[in-house]
């Protein structure tokens, strides 16, 4: 996988690896794109980049996931969260 990646080619892989095409509202598209310019750093090693790239696909395959399981099971909305202390 190479690390120079826009977020519709981000986006692209995330959807061949899920087979899920629905990422919610678009509020992640423009930390998304900072992210994509980013992984151009010269800042960054090879290794650096690989990673990070890697990082955005694994949030973005979790996002999906997630998205997919609360359509298919909107009761989970109705689960009260205790207060955080």
């Amino acid at each position: 996988m190479g690390t120079q990646k826009k977020p519709a080619e981000i986006k692209a892989i995330v959807i061949e690896k899920t087979g899920l095409t629905d990422f919610g509202d678009d509020h992640f598209e423009a930390p998304l794109s900072l992210w994509a310019k980013g992984l151009t750093s010269d800042r960054l090693s090879e290794f650096g980049r690989s990673f990070l790239a890697r990082q955005a696909i694994a949030d973005l395959v979790w996002r999906l996931q997630i998205i997919d399981t609360l359509k298919r099971h909107p009761e989970i909305a109705d689960v009260p969260l205790p207060p955080i202390l």
